[in-house]
């Protein structure tokens, strides 16, 4: 009965330590964890952003009810989402034929096991570019 005592209180001892000693530091600086469904950054000037993000003017042009096509300036922010497929949320500034710049995110949607065509979900601007 002692020694099954002592055996408990020694593993529980271990563990106290185990659980209570300090991460390595240089092991949690040099890795970054996302949650999953979480939003994960993405360089701006990936193929597969600048790609959407001109894909997304047509829905822009009519979201601002404007006949002239806005030129995008560039993606100022990019991040994908995976949720049933993968969700890009896309910042880029964009100039419009009458001289203003607005800064936009876009939401696009990939699901290319139903449909081949991304679909941008939702559309907002700002009078004041991002910088």
């Amino acid at each position: 009965m002692f020694l099954a005592k002592t055996t408990i209180f020694a593993l529980v001892v271990a563990t106290v330590l185990v659980e209570g000693s300090p991460v390595n530091s240089d092991y949690a600086e040099t890795t970054t964890q996302f949650l999953p469904g979480g939003l994960k950054p993405v360089d701006t000037n990936d193929a597969r952003v600048q790609e959407l993000a001109k894909f997304s003017l047509s829905e822009l042009k009519s979201s601002l009810g404007t006949s002239e096509n806005p030129q995008m300036v560039k993606v100022t922010k990019a991040y994908k989402q995976v949720v049933a497929g993968t969700m890009y949320h896309i910042t880029y500034e964009v100039s419009i034929p009458n001289g203003a710049k607005k800064s936009c995110t876009v939401k696009v949607w990939e699901q290319p096991w139903i449909s081949q065509v991304p679909k941008v979900t939702e559309v907002t601007c700002d009078d004041t570019p991002s910088s």
